[in-house]
């Protein structure tokens, strides 16, 4: 029974020691240190790159200092070391100096705290391997967070790993080329009408929340589609968005079916949905609401075409004569019923494609078709149209 006992005891020990070596968290050897300037913070950076900083003075605000141009000053003589930035609890930190992670090229993301209030010219450029940066809610010390934000020029300059910025709404400043050569970053605010989409607007589009495919931007009071970038076949877009004036706005996207509201009322000559990839349905609540009108006056004198939702005919809207003319029928039924909007038949309407490339607005060459036949007594009988359904006008 002792011996029993004994082994068990053994085993026990072994067990407990095992438990905690397997949780313990593996020490990473510190690779340097030193203070911050003539600053009341300091650094430190452990091999496993990262960069810890702390203040000397609780209680106390510190910052963090501009640096010239290739300074190898303080943490930044290991500037291609860092990958992380870690703020240690009771460090404030107001402010985040010019070029002061710049070129730090492992650098692979970055929290920025609640009570920094500027983030300074060239801050991060050149940090080709940071991914993310996040202007966070939390913040490390008992001093009240920052109410507004700014940040400087060129502060995130060529970045191209750069995909994702999350902002808060104290947010209030962002310099016109603070993202210039970051091409591939989605700027996220909390909301589309919020302080930090109007200073975001200065620079470059937004996504709002956790939105990834409508990037909008603000033209004095208007939101306007930049970009869209979801893979989607069919989307809405929000009805927050009035206008497209982006001639890119849905280039290269799969999108074939798009749902607008009648709060899109301007869509720019020539653009917009112009250089969608594909047959680009457009989908709107009204025939002739802001929503057509929009689509179809975009393209002057040549015709783009629409889906009031829930049907298979393609109209085109003359607003200067208030005309809604069905370009093609698109479904596949026998008997059809001409809604009582429509004003006018194009004559290859029913003719399977009306052109035979693929677009009921154009014909064959790429040119605009102009054959329209006002509705007839037999057209109606032949369409299942009844009677006094429509009214007649020559076009």
């Amino acid at each position: 029974m002792k011996k029993l006992l004994k082994t068990a005891l053994v085993l026990c020990f072994f067990l407990i020691a095992f438990s905690a070596g397997a949780v313990a968290p593996k020490a990473h050897a510190q690779i340097a240190s030193g203070a911050i300037g003539n600053t009341i913070l300091s650094w430190s950076l452990e091999e496993n790159g990262d960069l810890t900083i702390r203040t000397n003075y609780e209680g106390q605000k510190g910052y963090i200092p501009d640096y010239p141009s290739n300074s190898t000053a303080d943490f930044r003589q290991y500037k291609d070391q860092i990958k992380r930035v870690v703020w240690k609890r009771g460090v404030s930190v107001t402010s985040i100096g010019e070029r002061a992670f710049e070129d730090c090229v492992n650098l692979e993301s970055m929290e920025i705290p609640a009570d920094v209030a500027s983030v300074g010219a060239y801050a991060f450029r050149g940090c080709t391997s940071l991914a993310s940066v996040t202007f966070s809610s939390e913040k490390y010390s008992d001093f009240a967070a920052a109410t507004e934000i700014s940040i400087g020029n060129r502060a995130f300059e060529n970045c191209p790993a750069l995909s994702t910025v999350y902002m808060q709404n104290t947010v209030t400043s962002v310099s016109s080329t603070a993202f210039t050569g970051s091409d591939n970053a989605k700027i996220h605010v909390p909301d589309y009408n919020g302080a930090a989409a109007r200073a975001v607007s200065n620079a470059t589009h937004f996504y709002v929340g956790s939105d990834t495919a409508w990037g909008i931007r603000y033209y004095g009071d208007v939101l306007n589609l930049r970009k869209y970038t979801g893979t989607a076949a069919s989307a809405s877009l929000p009805a927050y968005v009035t206008a497209i004036y982006s001639d890119t706005a849905f280039t290269g996207s799969a999108l074939k079916a798009l749902t607008v509201t009648d709060s899109l009322a301007s869509v720019g000559a020539y653009q917009g949905f112009g250089y969608a990839d594909g047959a680009l349905r457009i989908y709107v609540p009204t025939p002739n609401g802001s929503a057509a009108k929009a689509v179809c006056n975009a393209y002057g004198n040549q015709l783009k075409v629409y889906f009031v939702i829930g049907t298979d005919m393609a109209l085109q809207y003359n607003s200067s004569k208030d005309v809604v003319t069905l370009r093609a029928y698109t479904g596949s039924a026998e008997n059809v019923v001409i809604p009582a909007y429509i004003d006018a038949i194009y004559e290859y309407a029913f003719s399977g494609n009306a052109t035979g490339d693929g677009d009921p607005g154009r014909g064959t060459d790429g040119n605009p078709d102009t054959g329209f036949l006002q509705l007839r007594e037999s057209e109606k009988r032949q369409h299942s149209c009844h009677g006094d359904e429509h009214r007649r006008r020559r076009l």
